[in-house]
């Protein structure tokens, strides 16, 4: 994981997705995260890459590192009008014009039970190239099929009232790079 101040995250929400860090990321645990702030939220986003707001992305193993009696919230985050979603890289005009050309907005929050990572010590247990070399859940044992990230992506899509897609962050660079080709061809 990496741990980023609000003005990166927003830069990033903003950039094309990426399968690997940047060499210069400040990589950490999620269990040596939550070790240095004991007291305080730690969001995690755990598609790695922002969506349309029409599905849930398959997670990365990122939740399956939570030590196991970590209290973990499912939280679906939902624009009005349903226009105001997530811009496609380098289709920022757009997406501001309909942010900014509308009196006001709403964003629906929904918050799930709690879910806890009872395969925790399993996950602590594989070596770290095993985990960075699986960018999705979908990539993982077949005995963590039942793990906190599957458990986590239902309750994301029952909540949010939205479909789970078998998706993830490599079919999301795939569809920004045809989206881009469409539309240089179409200049």
């Amino acid at each position: 994981m990496e741990r980023v101040s609000l003005p990166f995250f927003l830069f990033r929400y903003f950039t094309a997705p990426s399968l690997r860090p940047s060499p210069a990321a400040n990589l950490i645990s999620l269990s040596g995260l939550l070790a240095q702030n004991p007291n305080r939220t730690v969001l995690v986003f755990p598609e790695a890459t922002p969506t349309n707001g029409r599905g849930i992305l398959r997670f990365t193993p990122a939740l399956s590192s939570a030590p196991r009696k970590t209290r973990i919230f499912p939280i679906s985050l939902k624009y009005t009008p349903a226009d105001i979603t997530t811009p496609v890289p380098g289709a920022y005009r757009k997406f501001l014009w309909s942010l900014l050309s509308r009196p006001t907005h709403c964003i629906r929050v929904r918050i799930g039970e709690i879910i806890y990572n009872e395969v925790g010590e399993r996950r602590k247990s594989k070596s770290s190239e095993d985990l960075e070399s699986s960018d999705t859940v979908a990539d993982a044992d077949e005995e963590d099929l039942d793990s906190v990230c599957e458990r986590g992506s239902e309750a994301l899509a029952r909540i949010g009232r939205i479909k789970r897609l078998n998706l993830g962050v490599k079919e999301k660079i795939e569809f920004v790079s045809a989206w881009r080709r469409r539309n240089k061809s179409m200049a």
